[in-house]
């Protein structure tokens, strides 16, 4: 027997030696892509949590504004003024309703749910049903300074800031403004 059949040739050693190299590379592009895709992740995953909160409705106090079922986008730092929809905490509970007045405004609900904010009547299309609802709280009502009126859109089921057990509420337990309702998409809205 010969002693060359027993090493590799130079041309073997070469090709082994290139598909080796190519595995090195492929494993090291592969673990560098995979961890750039959980850094990805994590940061909008950081940033969907504390800036844009997605928020599943539950309940429909809001009518056809926001339904159960619905999955809606909010923002957390936005501005809030007169009929923006905000998402906030109350009573260990996350409620979503219509900003009606802000600090400083009165606000006046007659028999039939008509309301006003300042003496003027509030021109609502969004509304559901106009009712005064579960009110236990007495007109003309000033809201606190820095504090929010809140009502649902559904004004005979809603419990919102005619209510005592809700109240008023400041910025502290604003989870954010919803901003639109990406689910269901056939029902697509921007609510800016």
């Amino acid at each position: 027997m010969s002693k060359e059949k027993d090493f590799p040739s130079t041309t073997a050693i070469r090709k082994e030696l290139a598909a080796e190299r190519y595995k090195m590379t492929f494993f090291r592009v592969l673990r560098s892509t995979i961890f750039a895709i959980l850094i990805t992740a994590a940061i909008t995953v950081l940033f969907a949590v504390i800036f844009m909160p997605v928020l599943q409705v539950v309940g429909g106090t809001m009518g056809k504004t926001v339904e159960d079922g619905d999955i809606v986008l909010t923002f957390a730092d936005a501005p809030i003024s007169h009929g923006d929809i905000l998402a906030f905490y109350s009573t260990n509970h996350l409620l979503i309703r219509r900003v009606i007045a802000v600090g400083g405004d009165t606000v006046e609900i007659d028999e039939e749910g008509t309301v006003k904010v300042n003496g003027e009547v509030l021109d609502e299309p969004y509304l559901y049903t106009k009712d005064l609802g579960q009110c236990n709280i007495e007109f003309p009502f000033t809201v606190p300074e820095n504090q929010f009126f809140v009502m649902g859109d559904d004004r005979e089921r809603s419990i919102d800031s005619r209510n005592k057990a809700v109240g008023c509420f400041d910025r502290e337990t604003v989870l954010g403004r919803v901003l639109v309702r990406v689910w269901p998409l056939n029902r697509f809205t921007f609510f800016i």
